[in-house]
């Protein structure tokens, strides 16, 4: 993939003795998880998305508008 397409994947719940070493993104989503991604600067050519279980769009909405994301239509 290029430059301009990253991946983020956080685990809410991981039990290393259950499903093994996860090196990646833990826990709920918040705005200093955010951050520590880099994301771009919002802009008018910049799409994000994000995908979870039910609720989860109301959970991030709220820190992506503090980084100044407009949710779109």
């Amino acid at each position: 993939m290029g430059g301009n397409f990253k991946v983020y994947h956080s685990l809410t719940r991981h039990d290393e003795a259950k499903h093994g070493k996860w090196e990646g993104l833990t826990g709920r989503i918040n705005l200093d998880m955010l951050k520590k991604c880099g994301l771009p600067e919002p802009s008018d050519d910049l799409f994000l998305a994000t995908c979870g279980p039910k609720g989860f769009g109301d959970t991030i909405t709220a820190p992506l508008a503090d980084l100044g994301y407009v949710k779109g239509e």
